[in-house]
């Protein structure tokens, strides 16, 4: 069923969710790790994404919405983590808003040198080229044997972030 709010009152519905966002993070998020928590509209097809890291594996969420139909109150349960997986799309996607709403705040705020540092330690972490990082590509010494160049092409460049 699609999120439809009725002229009246998309402010009110996007307003109700915030405060719900913001009264879970005391408790169950780490400070300071909560990505853009407002915002002022929204409109059919769109998407509201917040992240944020978690004291705990696990958290459950509440979304309560006015579609044309009425009220829907979807159930969210946070995914099972995978043992051995370090990095999570999860986690790698809650690092590249963190990254992209920090550039947005330097760009407005006209050179913040503590944003820039957080956002380009982010950036190196999570191997994101940004405007604060760069890209680039070793080519291999000509050694490598037949054997390995079999293998394909898929392992023959490296990539490092400087």
């Amino acid at each position: 069923m699609p999120f439809r709010p009725t002229a009246a009152s998309p402010m009110s519905t996007v307003q109700t969710f915030t405060r719900r966002v913001n009264s879970v993070t005391t408790t169950e998020v780490v400070s300071d790790s909560l990505t853009r928590t407002n915002f002022h509209t929204l409109f059919d097809g769109s998407e509201l994404i917040i992240s944020g890291r978690l004291h705990a594996n696990e958290i459950t969420g509440e979304v309560n919405a006015n579609c044309y139909t009425g009220l829907i109150c979807p159930r969210i349960v946070k995914p099972e983590i995978i043992p051995g997986h370090k990095r999570s799309f999860m986690e790698r996607m809650w690092a590249f808003l963190t990254i992209q709403q920090l550039l947005d705040k330097i760009t407005a705020e006209e050179h913040n040198a503590s944003l820039k540092q957080k956002a380009l330690e982010l950036a190196l972490k999570y191997s994101f080229v940004t405007s604060l990082t760069s890209l680039v590509v070793v080519k291999p010494d000509d050694t490598t044997t037949e054997a390995e160049t079999q293998r394909g092409n898929l392992f023959f460049w490296k990539i490092c972030i400087c």
